[in-house]
């Protein structure tokens, strides 16, 4: 913690890895033969950033400090990319 503040390095940012999947595999014996199971998406950058962080904490982020902008952004998006 920064002056009060966490840094972008000290959030437990998830790991996919280590996710539990065991639903999917539950589910999977409930959808008939010739059929596909949709899970609901992460959705995007943007709107897992505002869900983090908060819409008004993003603004004056993004003012005051840029780089920690683009680190959580970087952050969330190579997550999302796994």
């Amino acid at each position: 913690m920064v002056d009060g503040y966490y840094t972008c390095e000290a959030y437990p940012w998830p790991d996919a890895e280590t996710g539990h999947y065991d639903i999917y595999n539950e589910l999977a014996a409930f959808v008939p033969d010739g059929m596909k199971l949709i899970a609901c998406g992460p959705c995007g950058v943007l709107e897992n950033v505002i869900d983090l962080v908060g819409y008004e904490h993003l603004c004056m982020m993004t003012l005051e400090d840029p780089e920690l902008t683009r680190m959580v952004f970087d952050a969330v998006g190579s997550r999302l990319l796994t």
